[in-house]
């Protein structure tokens, strides 16, 4: 009894936290891009006396609070034991602005949903990963964000099915490269009052300007703004800023990491590592993938 499911992993540019009584409600609005490179989740069952849970992530073991609060969640709604092994195969940074705990959770939820015979709807699934996100504080948007795919705008928040998604595609001749120079733990900034007013007060604004034109240059425009004005991009992160605008790209910071980005076309790759690489040598890590268009989804 194994199944495998995938999610997109996610890059959000800007957004303005809602928070509810109900964690079903509490959520995000903002905008952001999916990517092809996300995390793949194997999970094996077998029936047991007891529940076990084992999680390997990239194949070490792994408390992964998130996940773990998921798969609690199916072993409650059933009456049969199992040992549950699961293992995330994830291809892009942890903690570091790409949405990998939603992920994690989405393609987790789907693939227990899946060996417990379709308990729950699509919808219902992704709404068990939503809820683990939100009491874990690991993230607010992500998963109705994974669920679509594409360049999306999340205009009303909460979970999937509550939420409300503004969804667009994005042309295979694009690819989204991002430099990632370390983590920032998305739980401290959601914990702190003073942070969480300054990004909703801006959020809020750029996602009625992000509607009237909705490009993927004035999603980069925007997010780079909303970075600046919030105080979460340091003085570290605006020099590599600075060096893709001087390159002639329109970079912005992936929320919540140490991570700069931009959506380019195929052929100008090459020039934007070899400019990152003379900059900042060999340390920082490249990703480099297509937008996923189409979410998250059972691979087997």
């Amino acid at each position: 009894m194994k199944v495998q499911a995938y999610s997109p992993a996610h890059i959000t540019g800007f957004f303005s936290i809602y928070e509810a009584t109900d964690p079903m409600r509490t959520g995000s609005i903002g905008a952001g891009i999916c990517l092809r490179k996300g995390v793949y989740t194997e999970v094996e069952i077998k029936p047991s006396t007891r529940n076990e849970i084992y999680i390997y992530i990239n194949g070490l073991p792994d408390p992964a609070a998130t996940s773990s609060s998921v798969v609690r969640h199916y072993l409650k709604s059933v009456r049969e034991k199992y040992v549950v092994k699961i293992s995330h195969l994830i291809q892009v940074p942890i903690g570091s602005g790409f949405g990998t705990s939603g992920a994690g959770a989405l393609s987790l939820s789907y693939a227990m949903n899946e060996l417990l015979g379709n308990i729950y709807s699509k919808v219902e699934a992704a709404q068990i990963a939503h809820y683990a996100e939100v009491i874990n504080k690991t993230g607010l948007g992500t998963v109705i964000a994974e669920y679509y795919g594409g360049l999306e705008i999340r205009v009303e928040p909460g979970a999937p099915g509550i939420g409300k998604v503004i969804k667009h595609h994005v042309p295979d001749n694009l690819l989204l490269i991002a430099v990632n120079f370390g983590e920032i733990y998305t739980k401290t900034i959601l914990s702190n009052k003073i942070i969480k007013k300054r990004i909703s007060d801006r959020g809020s604004k750029y996602v009625t300007e992000f509607q009237r034109e909705p490009t993927i240059n004035n999603f980069l425009l925007l997010s780079r703004r909303f970075a600046y004005e919030t105080g979460l991009m340091d003085d570290f992160l605006s020099d590599v800023v600075e060096v893709f605008i001087r390159g002639g790209y329109e970079p912005a910071m992936a929320m919540l990491g140490k991570t700069v980005f931009s959506v380019v076309k195929i052929d100008e790759v090459a020039d934007i590592i070899r400019m990152i690489r003379t900059e900042f040598g060999e340390s920082p890590r490249i990703i480099v993938s297509h937008i996923e268009n189409d979410g998250a989804r059972i691979i087997y």
